[in-house]
């Protein structure tokens, strides 16, 4: 059980030391322990820190976490994609559907009921599309072995146990 909390405190530390670096290969249980490791974070920081705020500010805490949790999983999102011998580029799917996710927390939370802030509607079915695919993405088994974009990192852990 230590050992297990151990490796999900390097793979979190190594995740966020490496968040504007997208070369390279990332596991699928780094992009889990990353995002579990979010969610703890994001829900004790909502849970110290929202009630101690008024209305406004209280409902932006769960934006601002969300947009400095979501930095780090850009590059995350890269090496993934990098693992299973696709192009970075797929991660430009990402920023619409962060931005869309804002809005409509900003629309229900302030202006719910203003005809200046539209619903998104056939915009939200249309960015389901790339949001089904980015998860299934994160959980799809990388390549085994190098690739082009490097050596695979499943292998780095076997190693030592062979020299």
């Amino acid at each position: 059980m230590v050992e297990r909390f151990r490796e999900a405190a390097a793979s979190v530390t190594r995740t966020v030391s490496r968040t504007f670096v997208v070369a390279g290969r990332s596991r699928r249980s780094e992009f889990g322990y990353y995002w579990i490791a979010s969610t703890l974070v994001g829900g004790a920081a909502r849970l110290s820190v929202g009630p101690h705020l008024g209305w406004p500010s209280s409902a932006m805490v769960p934006d601002a976490i969300n947009l400095v949790v979501i930095v780090p999983f850009f590059a995350l999102f890269a090496r993934r994609l990098h693992d299973q011998g696709r192009s970075a580029w797929w991660a430009l799917a990402l920023p619409p559907l962060v931005a869309a996710n804002i809005y409509d927390h900003l629309r229900v939370n302030f202006h719910a009921y203003d005809a200046a802030w539209p619903e998104l509607s056939m915009w939200e079915l249309i960015l389901l599309i790339p949001a089904i695919g980015s998860v299934a993405v994160m959980f799809i088994p990388g390549d085994v072995g190098p690739n082009r974009y490097g050596h695979d990192p499943r292998l780095d852990e076997r190693e030592p146990d062979t020299v």
